[in-house]
């Protein structure tokens, strides 16, 4: 191939018709390289100032106004993007040609397009885009294909090939080579919606089935051994069943077949590239043959053989929660990438690697706990999962790669264990609400843009190394003080923090999100009882409080909590807080106990903020000073004396959508009209 200069380059001008055109010599054969044009043109010459036109030079036409063209004899060469975008809807090649560049014809309003035969060569995607292209057909010297010659034209219908042709077939406008053993290229806009493959093929080709939106389903004989890159990107299928000769699947062969159900594969399948499934939105079981000796298929979530690799999970498989199971110790790239119904993961301890995308795209994904084990994250392995609001890197984790937690936009707090020594560049990206990252060991090296567009402020504790102000362009400061640590009693269990006992002197007790670097999300049981706090400041990162966490404080007058991830509140947890005046509960709460506030006489005002939709037995019971409630719009249920003995409520307003009121819920309320 020439190498050609671009169009509208300084070099020799040729004008007729009053139309311009500029071109330079080929001295090798004596013609004519046209390289460009000036104005509005309707023809290509023959001759440049006598001198033949052998090739049409590299953009020489691109979106040019030409609507028709007849290629001059002379031409053997058309270049890469010669017309790529121009107005053309005809055009005749000429006898001559040898070869036409890739993209040469490239988004153009072609519909038939006959390859003499003296076309030896179609570069890559020379007729891609040509969304009206209906037919085409390939002449008798064509000997090789560059990929994607015809990717995205949707509207064609058939690839016809000269008989005489020694190299390439075609059946019922399906472009095969010669001898029928690859499938080459099925027209993305043929008619029909089933289509069986013939028994002569070992290999479907890259990107043979490409867009075909109408083929929802394909039989593929026990003849393939292949199945290429991206080759049914994109198609309708519904199912697939894969046979027992198929030894290997390419990259991405399957992505974003979104009406993708159920997917069998047979006993002889050794090698799977990354992505094989991605955006297969409907995917919701991957099964395995049972004699297969290199994967294998648990609830329809693909395994290697020995279950110690998870391939990849169906991201339509019913529930929103899925548990690892316990051999496993590698998450395979892309195993779940997409799957944006997914609320929880549990990953086990034993887990040493998560792959790159491997939860790219989880935008649901609220809840994970990295396990202490792990030693490796892939790059972009968290990638816009915009649910996560806090999240725990542990100490056995090296390094962090590039991009692995760029888009996270919910992201509040992020914790990096002391094992950590490179951050890669935009390792934190576009995470523009995190508040804070909070670092237990030295400073890491950090390669470029760690924390591009982030506010939040680096934590450090002071008696580590590196660190400076304006670490990775944050502001930075020490954290966890002796004083506040000195507040509990703590425990840590699979890399979060139980506050088991409240230990200080009283007055405000403010629960910090991190103890230690690790979140705070538990409180247990009677963990500040009988304490002398007089108002508490709870963590936004808590998950649970447990039965009587705050019971019996006789000081105790306000509190706010409003955690940004699902929270559950036990049993009593505030009972018996007899000073108790105000309390704002919102944000995630999942769930509240028996008796959460019974007793706490001195009650006056209430907001229940959050997205509770039970009010549980002796809620509010003999909280006498209470004058009125306000419902969440959420409520549905209203328990057994729920507020019995408000003897102060004087009006209550229940919300029109709540189905059930249990007995005695309002016993006792006397100033209730």
């Amino acid at each position: 191939m020439l190498l050609l200069a671009q169009p509208g380059r300084a070099g020799l001008t040729f004008v007729t018709n009053n139309q311009t055109f500029f071109y330079t010599l080929n001295v090798t054969n004596s013609t004519a390289v046209v390289t460009g044009y000036s104005g509005t043109i309707s023809f290509i010459p023959a001759t440049m100032n006598g001198v033949p036109l052998g090739a049409i030079g590299d953009g020489a036409f691109s979106y040019s106004s030409l609507a028709s063209v007849t290629v001059p004899e002379s031409v053997t060469v058309i270049g890469s993007e010669a017309l790529t975008g121009s107005s053309l809807t005809s055009v005749i090649l000429g006898t001559n040609l040898l070869s036409i560049g890739s993209r040469a014809f490239l988004l153009v309003g072609l519909t038939n397009v006959t390859i003499p035969d003296s076309v030896t060569n179609l570069g890559y995607g020379a007729f891609a885009e040509c969304f009206g292209l209906t037919n085409v057909f390939l002449g008798g010297g064509l000997q090789s294909l560059d990929l994607s010659v015809f990717s995205f034209c949707e509207s064609l219908e058939a690839i016809n090939v000269s008989a005489e042709n020694p190299s390439y077939s075609s059946v019922a406008g399906v472009l095969f080579n010669q001898d029928r053993t690859t499938l080459i290229e099925y027209p993305a806009g043929r008619s029909g919606t089933i289509y069986a493959i013939p028994a002569s093929v070992t290999d479907i080709g890259d990107s043979a089935f490409l867009e075909s939106s109408q083929l929802q389903q394909v039989s593929i004989p026990g003849t393939v051994a292949v199945i290429e890159t991206l080759a049914f990107e994109s198609c309708a299928l519904t199912s697939v069943s894969i046979p027992d000769s198929v030894t290997n699947i390419g990259w991405e062969a399957f992505e974003s077949c979104t009406d993708l159900m159920d997917v069998m594969i047979g006993s002889g399948l050794t090698n799977w590239d990354q992505s094989v499934f991605d955006s297969c939105t409907s995917l919701a079981a991957i099964h395995v043959s049972s004699n297969n000796p290199v994967f294998s298929s648990v609830e329809g979530v693909l395994f290697n053989r020995s279950q110690t690799t998870l391939i990849a999970y169906p991201c339509a498989k019913p529930g929103n929660a899925y548990t690892i199971p316990g051999t496993v110790t590698n998450i395979a790239g892309s195993a779940f990438a997409g799957c944006t119904n997914l609320t929880n993961v549990t990953l086990p301890e034993g887990v040493t690697s998560i792959g790159g995308a491997a939860f790219l795209g989880c935008t649901g994904l609220t809840n994970l706990i990295l396990p202490e084990d792990v030693i490796s994250i892939g790059d972009e392995a968290f990638w816009d999962c915009t649910g996560l609001t806090n999240l725990t890197i542990p100490d056995s984790v090296t390094s962090i790669g590039e991009y692995v937690f760029w888009g996270c936009t919910g992201l509040i707090t992020a914790t990096i264990g002391n094992g950590v020594t490179y951050l890669g560049p935009d390792a934190f990206g576009d995470c523009f609400n995190i508040k804070g990252f909070y670092f237990r060991g030295n400073a890491p090296t950090l390669g470029s843009t760690v924390f591009q567009y982030d506010h939040g402020t680096v934590y450090y504790a002071s008696e580590n190394t590196g660190w400076s102000n304006g670490y990775g362009g944050l502001a930075t400061a020490t954290w966890t003080l002796p004083e506040v640590l000195a507040q509990f009693d703590f425990a840590t269990n699979n890399g979060a923090i139980s506050i088991l006992r409240y230990v200080g002197a009283g007055g405000t007790a403010a629960i910090p999100p991190l103890l230690n670097g690790w979140p705070v999300m538990t409180i247990g049981n009677g963990a500040f009882a009988s304490s002398p706090i007089t108002q508490v400041e709870m963590a936004a990162t808590l998950t649970n409080l447990g039965a009587g966490a705050f019971a019996n404080c006789p000081d105790l007058t306000s509190i706010t909590l409003w955690p940004t991830q699902s929270c559950v509140l036990a049993s009593g947890v505030f009972s018996n807080c007899t000073a108790l005046t105000n309390a704002l509960i919102g944000g995630a709460i999942a769930d509240l106990g028996a008796g959460v506030f019974a007793g706490c006489t001195g009650l006056a005002g209430v907001e229940l903020e959050a997205t509770v939709t039970n009010l549980p037995d002796l809620a509010f019971a003999g909280c006498t000073n209470l004058p009125t409630i306000q419902f969440p719009a959420s409520l549905l249920s209203v328990g057994a004396q729920a507020l019995a003995g408000c003897s102060g409520l004087g009006g209550v307003v229940v919300p029109y959508q709540v189905e059930s009121i249990g007995p005695a819920a309002f016993s006792n309320c006397t100033d209730l009209a």
